[in-house]
Order: structure tokens, then sequence, then C-alpha cells
């Protein structure tokens, strides 16, 4: 199976996890932009969500389901007066949440290893990206883990040797966090599952998608997992299905229901 094929399922994978529908239409803004730009171009990524944000006839579709905080943050961009960075640091002020929305969305920055060749320069987009509409550090932090792990997966690494990588280790819930699973206990275990939290922070949004890709036979299996998991607040699914699509062979991906 080749790069492009893995690319494609990323999204693919992900649209399977999105039972509500708004990540994965942020995820294909960031593509399109992708596409049409050659590069990752902040400004043009700005100018869809707003224009997602605004609805019809700036966009073929009106904005749902971002979460609190994007919605904060273009509510200030949209009345002028602020770059979208003041907007997402006066957001911030008034909640500092460490949302998972940033790494949901950027998964394609991760899958364009053509346009986006260099490690590191998928890193530094991504924490970038982040940073439109959060600036909480764990945002930025977990979007960067999670963009480098699909980018390690669609070049075709195992995913044992993926899930190991510093720099997605990086995005695994420090000591005392929210969702924390001691180190003796090893993600993909039934015992690390009890540690696991529902909560929209992004490390243990991270560390419960990591978990549940870890634990599973195979993708249909992981998002199942997952979503029983998750619940209606389908955090975690979205990147179970992510880090999926990265590594089953496209003629394989009508097992997976849901029509991927």
């Amino acid at each position: 199976m080749h790069e492009e094929d893995r690319a494609k399922g990323v999204l693919l994978g992900l649209a399977a996890g999105d039972k509500n529908g708004g990540p994965v239409r942020m995820a294909v803004r960031v593509a399109e932009s992708l596409a049409a730009c050659g590069r990752f171009d902040r400004d043009d990524v700005v100018r869809r969500y707003h224009a997602w944000f605004k609805g019809p006839p700036h966009d073929p579709e009106k904005c749902f389901d971002t979460g609190p905080t994007f919605s904060s943050v273009f509510a200030r961009f949209d009345r002028g007066g602020c770059t979208i960075d003041d907007a997402s640091r006066a957001a911030f002020a008034a909640r500092p949440a460490p949302g998972v929305n940033p790494a949901h969305r950027a998964t394609p920055l991760g899958a364009a290893v053509r346009l986006l060749p260099a490690d590191a320069a998928v890193a530094e987009c991504a924490r970038s990206e982040a940073q439109l509409t959060h600036m909480h550090p764990d945002s930025a932090a977990v979007s960067a883990a999670s963009c480098h792990l699909v980018r390690l997966l669609v070049r075709g690494r195992p995913w044992a040797d993926a899930a190991a990588d510093p720099l997605v280790l990086s995005g695994l819930p420090r000591p005392m966090g929210e969702g924390f699973v001691p180190r003796d206990i090893p993600l993909g275990t039934r015992e690390a599952e009890r540690y696991l939290s529902r909560d929209g922070a992004a490390r243990a949004v991270f560390c419960a998608a990591v978990h549940f890709v870890a634990a599973a036979e195979g993708p249909r299996e992981a998002i199942e997992a997952s979503l029983a998991f998750a619940g209606p607040v389908n955090y975690c699914p979205v990147l179970v299905g992510a880090f999926s699509g990265a590594r089953i062979e496209a003629a394989n991906r009508a097992l997976w229901g849901g029509g991927v």
C-alpha cells in the first residue's frame, strides 16, 4: 500500500469515528486549503474557518459541533477590530481550556507527506494551527503529537514503533493529569482502560485514542470500542478513526462499516 492511499484513509477514518460531524468538516477545510495553496497557509485556513462560521453564502454550510472555544474565537473575530490571534488570546483569558479540537481538525497536516515532507514542519504547522483558537499549550502539544503519529503511520511505520516515538509520547497526560495511566501499565491493556477519562482535555483524549487503537484487533473494533467508551461527546473516536485510517488498505475499508 502506498503513502497516498494511507493518506486518504486518514480523512475516511476520521469520518467513521466522527458521529457528530463537526471535526471532519473542519479537517476537510484544512485539507482543501493544503490542496489549494500547496502548503500550509495559516491565513487561508482562517478564511475557510471564518466562512464556515458565517455560513451561506460565504460557505455552503453553517458551522456546528465546533466546541465553545472555536465559536467564542470566531464570534470575536467576526465582530472585527482584532486579529485571529487577539481573539484566541481573549478566549483563552476568559476560559483557558486545553481542548482537543485542534488535534481533530489538523490531522490532514500529518497526512500531507508530499506538501509537508519535513516532520519538524508538520509539528510546527500543527502548533501554529492550534493557536488559531486554542492558546493552551496542551492543545498545541497534542495536535503536534497527533499529526506526527499520523505522519509516521502514513509512511508505513508499524503501530508499536510509531506509538513509541518521543514526539508522540509527549502528547500523553503527565503524572496526576486527567486521564493519566501509570507508566507501568501499558496502553492497550484491560487494566489501563480504568484510568482513561471521557473528558475533552486534549491529553486525556489522545491517551484514550492511543489505548483503543493499541487494544483492538482492527479498525472496526477500535472505533466501536472507543464509541462505546466515549458516548455522545465523541472525543476520542475521532482520533481513533484517523489513526486507524492510516493503517488499513483501501480495499478493506468497506469492512469498517459506516460507508468507509
